[in-house]
């Protein structure tokens, strides 16, 4: 959940406690495991283009949450960080369902 991870480390900005990062542990294992799994995932030849595109934006997302975690021991690497994991969640709203595209 996207705004639970902006959260903790919204918070632990605040309070400058890496306890407080604790939480982005549970979504990095949580990433691991969805992109392992979309991995290991077969899908129709006429489906993979959107297939590796989901699994590249869960992997954007992974990176960033992995180097959000450092927001208070390296704070550049913690904002870059956050704008690659920005960039993970701005790709899979590009995604376009087929609801969307019926008139």
């Amino acid at each position: 959940n996207s705004f639970s991870e902006l959260v903790a480390v919204s918070k632990a900005l605040g309070t400058r406690d890496p306890a407080d990062l604790k939480y982005l542990n549970e979504a990095v294992s949580s990433y691991q495991k969805l992109i392992k799994s979309l991995l290991s995932m077969k899908v129709p030849q006429s489906s993979a283009p959107l297939h590796i595109y989901v699994t590249q934006s869960y992997a954007t997302i992974l990176s960033g949450v992995v180097d959000m975690h450092k927001i208070i021991s390296d704070p550049i690497i913690g904002m870059q960080g956050i704008a690659k994991y920005n960039k993970g969640v701005g790709m899979l709203s590009q995604i376009e369902t087929p609801s969307s595209t019926i008139k």
